[in-house]
Parts: structure tokens; sequence; C-alpha cells
């Protein structure tokens, strides 16, 4: 067979090939999904809820006039009361030593939203905290001094015992509005120590 036989046209050294119609191989559909800010922001925070559900770290979400909202459930963990103590309760209430330190610090983000804000307070060590050191055993040297002690002295309530912590708050908008809902705060203690 020559090379004219393939039914090739030559002219002048080139082959022209026939012209076959290509049709390109059909595409699958491609479905694009467009993910909106309220939707990352929504698994963002379902994501920071899991987490503070798995650790040491307590959710605080606080309304603007100071109410705790919600607490995320590690607050008994970390606190030692159980959320429904404290939810519907002004934060103030709760804090020991700086009463204004949440009221400041919600003002400081309404007036700029742009950085967060460090918040160091104490509270009282509720008795269901994993922060509750365990009681030492006293064993006094001279047994004539214990049963001294335990007779001539009724015993007294252990001094209430404080947890300080420290949390960084965030101003979080409305999804409809745009308007300023509530702040957030993650909170861990300052130390794992009671103080």
């Amino acid at each position: 067979m020559s090379s004219l036989d393939r039914h090739d046209e030559v002219s002048e050294g080139v082959v022209h090939e026939p012209t076959v119609a290509v049709q390109p191989a059909p595409r699958p559909s491609i479905v694009r999904m467009r993910r909106t800010t309220s939707q990352d922001i929504r698994e963002g925070t379902e994501d920071l809820k899991e987490a503070a559900e798995q650790s040491l770290n307590v959710i605080l979400d606080l309304g603007l006039d100071g109410v705790v909202r919600w607490v995320s459930p590690s607050w008994t963990d970390v606190v030692g009361t159980t959320p429904d103590e404290v939810q519907g309760k002004p934060i103030a209430d709760l804090v020991l030593d700086h009463k204004t330190a949440f009221a400041d610090a919600i003002a400081s983000l309404q007036r700029d939203a742009s950085r967060s804000q460090i918040i160091r307070f104490a509270v009282a060590l509720g008795p269901l905290s994993k922060l509750t050191p365990s009681p030492s055993p006293a064993t006094p040297e001279d047994p004539d001094e214990a049963s001294r002690d335990s007779t001539t002295e009724p015993e007294s309530a252990p001094p209430e015992m404080t947890l300080a912590l420290e949390g960084q708050g965030i101003m979080v908008y409305d999804r409809t509005s745009r308007e300023e809902s509530h702040v957030r705060a993650e909170i861990s203690s300052r130390s794992n120590i009671p103080c």
C-alpha cells in the first residue's frame, strides 16, 4: 500500500489528515456550593462550642446588659456550678473582685469591636469543679493535741475558695439586623490552681 492509498491528501510534501468532527467529552455537571459568611460563622461557633465542651475552657455568651445568656457545659468542670445556676443572672453578681470588668469590656467593644478584650476576674469555686484541690488529711504529731483540738473548737466551714479566670471577648452581631447582639468570651483558669 502506497502512501497515497491512505486517502490522505498530499500537497507539496505536507500530509493533510482527513478532518474528523471531534465532539468534546460531556462534562459532568459541577455543582458549586457557595458558603455565606453567616454559614461560616455558624459552623465556627459550633466548632468552638464543641471544643469548649471537651476542654477546661468555657464559652460565655453575655448580653450587652451584662446578663449571662449561655455558658458551655464545661462551666461545671471549671467553675463548679451548673449552667442553670448562672444563666439569666448578671455576671457582676458572680464576679468577686472586679465587679465592672465585664461592663467595661462591653463598653470598650461597643466603641471599637475590631479588637478583642481581655477580662481578668475571680469567682467562687463551686463544689463540682475539677480544679478543686484534694483535701489533705491533717495529722498532728501529738495525739493529745488532736484530742484537745477536736473537743475545744467546733469545726467551722472551710473558707470560700476563689478561682482566678481570664477571658477573651469579642462582639457578636445579629445575622439579620447586623447590629450588636452580645459578647462571646472564651474563659479559662489563669493558673488552673484555685487561689
